[in-house]
């Protein structure tokens, strides 16, 4: 989708969009030792929850805005955008967490990566990924799209279908975000850790989109008892939107 600049804007958290967002310059969160997820495990498709679904307690949430984009170069439908400027704002109602998200993901090698810490090791915690897509839908398995985990891709996760997409480079239309819970769990380090979404195939989706690959709002991760996640947000990439 292509982004028009505003020359100011008002930044308040969008909590209706299902994940949440912070206030601080170090997000946290612990779960207590009764927190469970509120989603089982499922096998194949990899389980799709309601685009409007608040996140539970007990829920750690990383914004894909913040992540860090120096020197990614991303490709549209027709040319491409750099750096902060692949953070897209949500203008249209497409349920995006804290209303922006990161597109211009579809050429190989591209990702989104989320560092975070934890004060202790954990085994088997569970991660949703918060996605949409646009010019058409889009089907991801560990096959096209790989989810890694401290430098170690996760082994078939599951399947995610993202239908609905505007067919249309020129429409505003953004199929709202979905959140898909994976069914392979999450081995967490004690201490620093990074979650990387990556598109890794060369299946183009027309124009100058290279490659598949979803939009992506956030990710969530549950089950992390005995631990407490953290990370810091790099809320000043929205800064481009105000320039």
């Amino acid at each position: 989708m292509k982004r028009n600049v505003m020359i100011s804007i008002l930044m308040l958290p969008l909590f209706l969009a299902g994940c949440g967002t912070t206030k601080e310059s170090v997000a946290s969160s612990s779960a207590p030792e009764s927190a469970k997820p509120s989603e089982s495990l499922t096998s194949e498709p990899a389980k799709e929850s309601s685009e409007s679904e608040a996140p539970e307690p007990g829920t750690f949430v990383m914004e894909a805005e913040y992540t860090n984009l120096e020197g990614k170069q991303g490709a549209g439908y027709s040319g491409g955008s750099d750096g902060v400027d692949m953070i897209q704002k949500d203008r249209t109602g497409a349920n995006a967490s804290n209303g922006y998200w990161v597109g211009y993901l579809y050429k190989s090698g591209l990702s989104v990566d989320f560092e975070f810490q934890s004060t202790a090791a954990v085994t088997g915690a569970e991660l949703t990924l918060r996605l949409t897509c646009e010019i058409k839908d889009v089907t991801l398995t560990s096959a096209n799209y790989t989810v890694q985990m401290n430098g170690v891709a996760l082994k078939d996760w599951g399947t995610i279908t993202l239908a609905g997409a505007s067919n249309s480079d020129s429409t505003d239309y953004v199929r709202p975000f979905s959140n898909h819970k994976l069914k392979t769990k999450l081995d967490i380090k004690e201490g620093k850790n990074v979650l990387k979404l990556i598109t890794t195939n060369s299946d183009p989706m027309g124009g100058t989109m290279y490659a598949t690959a979803p939009m992506v709002d956030c990710v969530k991760i549950t089950g992390y008892t005995g631990a407490n996640l953290s990370y810091t947000p790099l809320t000043d990439n929205l800064n481009v939107f105000n320039e």
